[in-house]
């Protein structure tokens, strides 16, 4: 009954555990779920990082200055031509991200954006970029790529009216200090600034520095362009690194996830070995709520149901050889005077019908004995031998079951001279039992109560009733004269065998003076 209450138990805590899939799946998702998250962290603080410190205004206007003399030193050194667009166009290859663009007048000579078709990776970080840099992105259409010639060029001459201005400035001031005129206004030179002033600030905003050169090619000379965008491969760099970072972090997670339940599952194979080469007692670990949990309580539970069975059969060797020990000295006894005594009634050798009768009544009190061991062998065999009967349950009524079953032992009892007081109470519920198997049970104790009570104080029968259960106690006064080795106590576990097979709570103590017996059944509904 204990193992099925374990194994119940066992099997309910298995269902609330979740399951090495179940623990898996999540650990994937939280761990790509945080990868995620980490990348795009990564992504916006190196979007940050490369504004901040690669796309500053000083730093691209020393790049751009750097690309315009090497483009120059090219140019002259090559000795190319405007209209030469391979060698153009073989320069911006070697450069690599660079946008390049040639013109004279408002003609456009040369437009990298035709010459060069960008990749797909290469449109993916154009658009990761954008919106990260202050707005700046390659000009796209033919109406972009004007508005960018005219914006230029508007620059370029802000620049030099602003510097005619400020020159004008600095002679008026000079001539104020020399003929110290007061009364004069300062004249105001923002009006030699283009009206389209605000388009060049839009320019700046958008596209950020930029650079406008005259280049002299073989041909005549050249307004040429550059803006640099070698910044594509530095995002193409790092987030490279950064997705390869998180990757890495969400392989290592899963990992030792797995690391984790591989370890479990050798530590568990470590020790079911060690149970099995060399000490049955060493402990299994119980860790984690999922499979390996419920097969470590499975192996331990086995492992102790391993021991119990080691302990009954040792029990039952060292019975057996009680048993055989004690046997081997009591038939032999009784045996001998049984048979010397026949062959004294064979013979005739006795002198009057007194002695012939007292022969008779000794070989009747040696087969007695003889019966007696012959069935404390059946209960050896019944407990140890592991046959269980087909049991037949049926329904009784309690109260009058018991009072017909006790009945004819204190009728038999009574005669040796015991005594017995009965409490009892009326209600009689129905229990199920088996009565034949159930009569081996109560053999066991009456005969014990024959063997060890004492004769001078009465038994107590109490029969006592409860919603559910129904409590009979039978209890004696020990003999201070019994003989101990007479007991192997293989009527008790008669008795504990018979009351598990018909699950009945059975039990047995001896306190002080008095030998206690107590039978719980269960009331049928």
């Amino acid at each position: 009954m204990k193992d099925r209450a374990e194994q119940k138990r066992f099997e309910k805590d298995a269902e609330k555990r979740l399951t090495l899939n179940t623990k898996l799946i999540l650990v994937i998702a939280g761990s790509l779920l945080l990868a995620v998250v980490l990348f795009f962290i990564w992504l916006k603080t190196t979007v940050y990082v490369i504004d901040k410190k690669y796309l500053n205004e000083a730093t691209v206007a020393r790049r751009t200055e750097e690309k315009i003399d090497r483009f120059s030193d090219y140019v002259s050194k090559n000795k190319v031509k405007s209209t030469d667009m391979n060698a153009i166009l073989s320069w911006q290859r070697e450069e690599g991200s660079v946008y390049l663009l040639v013109y004279q007048n408002e003609n456009v000579i040369y437009d990298s954006t035709k010459q060069k078709r960008r990749t797909m990776v290469e449109r993916f970080f154009n658009k990761i970029s954008n919106g990260n840099q202050k707005g700046r992105k390659l000009a796209e259409s033919e109406e972009d790529k004007r508005q960018m010639l005219n914006n230029i060029k508007s620059k370029h001459l802000l620049e030099i009216y602003r510097k005619k201005a400020e020159s004008k400035k600095q002679e008026e001031r000079s001539d104020r200090s020399i003929f110290d005129d007061t009364s004069s206004t300062e004249t105001d030179y923002t009006e030699t600034i283009p009206s389209n002033a605000s388009d060049v600030e839009d320019f700046a905003s958008q596209y950020g520095s930029y650079a406008f050169y005259s280049v002299r090619f073989e041909d005549g000379l050249y307004d040429v362009c550059i803006v640099d965008y070698s910044e594509k491969k530095v995002y193409y760099i790092w987030v490279t690194i950064g997705f390869l970072v998180c990757s890495f972090i969400f392989m290592l997670l899963v990992m030792l996830y797995n690391g984790r339940v591989v370890r479990r599952v050798k530590r568990l194979t470590h020790e079911v070995s060690k149970i099995k080469k060399t000490d049955i007692n060493a402990t299994i670990t119980k860790s984690g709520h999922d499979e390996i949990l419920t097969l470590a309580e499975n192996i331990d539970s086995m492992r102790n149901s391993i021991i119990d069975q080691m302990s009954k059969e040792k029990e039952a060797w060292q019975a057996n050889r009680d048993l055989v020990t004690a046997m081997a000295h009591d038939i032999r006894t009784p045996l001998t005077v049984l048979s010397g005594y026949l062959d004294l009634l064979e013979t005739g050798e006795f002198e009057s019908d007194e002695e012939y009768k007292q022969y008779v009544d000794i070989c009747v009190a040696k087969a007695g004995q003889l019966k007696d061991l012959s069935d404390k062998l059946f209960r050896y065999f019944f407990v140890y031998s592991g046959h269980t009967d087909e049991l037949k349950m049926e329904v009784y009524h309690a109260k009058e079951f018991f009072q017909q079953m006790i009945g004819e032992y204190m009728c038999l009892l009574e005669e040796k001279g015991i005594t017995f007081r009965i409490t009892t109470e009326d209600n009689s519920p129905l229990i199920k039992i088996d009565a034949p198997y159930l009569k081996r049970l109560f053999d066991n104790i009456f005969i014990n109560i024959r063997k060890y009570s004492d004769y001078s104080k009465p038994v107590d029968i109490t029969y006592h009733t409860t919603e559910s259960k129904v409590e009979l106690v039978i209890s004696n006064y020990i003999n201070k004269n019994r003989n101990e080795a007479e007991s192997t106590r293989i009527g008790l576990k008669t008795c504990e065998k018979i009351a598990q097979e018909m699950e009945i709570e059975f039990s047995a103590n001896e306190k002080k003076d008095r030998y206690t017996v107590r039978l719980i059944f269960v009331i049928v509904k």
